[in-house]
């Protein structure tokens, strides 16, 4: 111990403390092998940190690798011993991996994507994916495939029900060999739609279960030597503000979702059920808005 001069014992100084708190985390569980500044993710990201950010809370983003040997439960596992709640922006999660966090309590808000038993924002899948194959119909189309997503991710359902509804209500069969998997990636959906263009009895219009996929689709059609809408009409679903669809002609008709204002949402829920301002389920679905452009064949509306 040091002494005064005095040979007194010298008082020992009391480690300085950190007198600024510890900020707040969320955090944001992406689908595995997202680019986040792309398109969809990047508007959903953007509503995130805008409400975040405001509330004083910071994030936490998690985008598994594909293939990762770290499955998404232990991702979730670690998370809950570092942030207060978790948004889940994949398309599916395990079922098991939301029964555990609200087995104990952990806040939790599912986005695009719905379940009863749990706080979600989504848009309307299946009143949206209605909207766009029966203006499909309407324009004289009966050979329509469908480019689907991930078939257990609860809002690929939901627009296959869209889908196969349409096709019902204007007494058209349904085909199975004109519905494929490309589980809204834009690659596999190109190969998706080069296996339609080989049937021997080719669909005349193919509606992507998402804007990405649709990109996909109007590439294999263009190299096949076949023009959109000339010789097949395509439609999407999302209304993306992408460079790659602003100025690719045909303009793409598509099925509007408000992503942004579906995560702001989301994450003033999940900020209330931290701060146990709320106890109850929160659960929204937005409507959606059939956007028509020329890539169906028919003119936009006034």
């Amino acid at each position: 111990m040091k002494k005064t001069e005095d040979n007194s014992p010298m008082p020992e100084k009391s480690p300085k403390k950190d007198t600024k708190a510890a900020q707040p985390l969320l955090a944001v569980l992406l689908r595995e092998g997202t680019w986040p500044m792309y398109g969809f993710f990047k508007e959903t990201l953007q509503g995130i940190q805008r409400v975040a950010f405001s509330h004083g809370y910071g994030l936490v983003l998690v985008n598994p690798a594909p293939h990762s040997e770290i499955d998404v439960k232990t991702l979730v596992e670690s998370l809950k011993n570092t942030v207060q709640g978790i948004l889940f922006v994949a398309p599916q999660t395990d079922q098991a991996v939301l029964d555990s966090l609200d087995k104990d309590n952990f806040p939790m808000v599912l986005l695009y994507r719905h379940d009863p038993n749990f706080n979600f924002v989504e848009v309307d899948n299946l009143g949206g994916a209605f909207s766009v194959v029966d203006h499909l119909c309407g324009l004289g189309h009966e050979r329509i495939a469908y480019l689907n997503g991930p078939p257990e991710a609860p809002g690929a359902k939901s627009r296959m029900d869209g889908y196969v509804n349409a096709l019902k209500k204007n007494k058209i069969p349904f085909y199975p060999e004109y519905v494929l998997s490309a589980e809204f990636d834009q690659s596999k959906a190109y190969t998706a739609m080069r296996q339609f263009l080989r049937l021997k009895i080719p669909p005349t219009a193919v509606f992507a279960a998402n804007d990405y996929m649709a990109l996909g689709a109007i590439s294999a059609i263009r190299d096949e030597g076949l023009s959109v809408p000339g010789d097949i009409a395509v439609a999407g679903f999302d209304d993306l503000e992408m460079p790659s669809l602003t100025f690719r002609a045909p303009p793409l008709t598509t099925v509007r979702q408000p992503i942004y204002e579906i995560a702001k949402e989301g994450t003033e829920i999940l900020i209330m059920h931290v701060e146990s301002r709320i106890k109850d389920l929160r659960q929204k679905i937005y409507p959606s808005q059939l956007v028509v452009r020329s890539s169906c064949g028919a003119s936009p509306k006034k």
